[in-house]
This record gives C-alpha cells, sequence and structure tokens, in this order.
C-alpha cells in the first residue's frame, strides 16, 4: 500500500484541468475576446464570458496547490540537489523547450489573425518572436511553478525540515 494513489487528488486535478480546457475554449465565443487572443469566432455569447469569468479565477490557483502538496515529501526523500534536478527536467526543461519552440507559432498565429504580413519563419522567430511578439504562450505556468519549487527548496531551512513531513496513509 504504499505507492497506492490518492484517488481524490487525481480526480481534482482531472476536474481541474478539464476547467481550464473549458475555459481555453470559451474565450473563443465570449463577447470581449481579449484583443491578443489566437482565435476569435463571430458568433459571441455574454454567457461565455461570464463563464470565462469565474474558471478564470480557480482552476490554475488548485492546480498549483496540488503540485506543491507532494514537493514537502518528495524534498525530503530526495534532497535539496536531486529535488531541484528533478523539477529542472520534469519542469523546466519542457518549459524551456516550449517557449523556444511551440510558442512562435502560436506568436505567428496571433501575428497573422490581425492581419500582419506573412514572413518567413526563421526571419519571424529572430526578429519578431524574440522581439515584440515574444509570448510563452500556454507554457508560463510552467516557469512560475518551477521558480516556486526553486524558491522553496532553496528557503527552507534544515532545522525545520522535519515539520514538512505529511502523514502517510
Amino acid at each position: 500500500m504504499k505507492n497506492q494513489r490518492e484517488m481524490g487528488i487525481d480526480n481534482l486535478r482531472f476536474a481541474m484541468v478539464v476547467l481550464v480546457i473549458t475555459l481555453h475554449a470559451a474565450m473563443t465565443f465570449m463577447d470581449y475576446v481579449p484583443e491578443w487572443w489566437y482565435v476569435i469566432n463571430p458568433k459571441r455569447s455574454l454567457g461565455f464570458t461570464y463563464l470565462v469569468i469565474i474558471l478564470d479565477t480557480f482552476p490554475m490557483t488548485v492546480l498549483f496547490f496540488l503540485s506543491g502538496y507532494y514537493a514537502p515529501n518528495s524534498l525530503m526523500k530526495r534532497g535539496k540537489r536531486s529535488f531541484i534536478l528533478n523539477k529542472t527536467i520534469h519542469i523546466a526543461l519542457p518549459w524551456m523547450l516550449g517557449v523556444l519552440f511551440i510558442a512562435p507559432f502560436f506568436s505567428r498565429l496571433t501575428m497573422s489573425a490581425y492581419g500582419y504580413p506573412s514572413i518567413p519563419l526563421i526571419s519571424f522567430y529572430f526578429n519578431d518572436f524574440l522581439g515584440a511578439f515574444y509570448q510563452q504562450a500556454h507554457y508560463w505556468f510552467l516557469g512560475v511553478l518551477f521558480l516556486f519549487f526553486i524558491i522553496y527548496a532553496c528557503a527552507l531551512p534544515k532545522k525545520i525540515s522535519f515539520l514538512i513531513l505529511l502523514p502517510q496513509g
């Protein structure tokens, strides 16, 4: 029973991911679409605007909380250096790869949606994406999460590390 999953946590995480996907889908149909959004449907609804307002407040906060739920035991089990290395491999590396190699396509899509002329991808990447049209797209949360884990690992003094052990069920 040592590696038994906590189904309630898994189900809550799944529900929050579904709500985040719903939020992003609803943004396309809301009455007041942000000017930076990628796809704007001509058929709009105030109902979707209200849905976005509601869903934009809590799912990512809950997901960040759930990510931090296991951090104390992971840090104690691995040690500071291994914990940071693990987070670098599993969070920072995908964040960097996504921002450098996938986010430019989102940025270019935004440019074309607003009528900017199409230019060769390599030229766009070095002149526009790494300049005025830089964005992290949907990878922003990985950078923030990685920063939270690094701050947590570095700020935790060894003297109180015994306090962070969570009871094992």
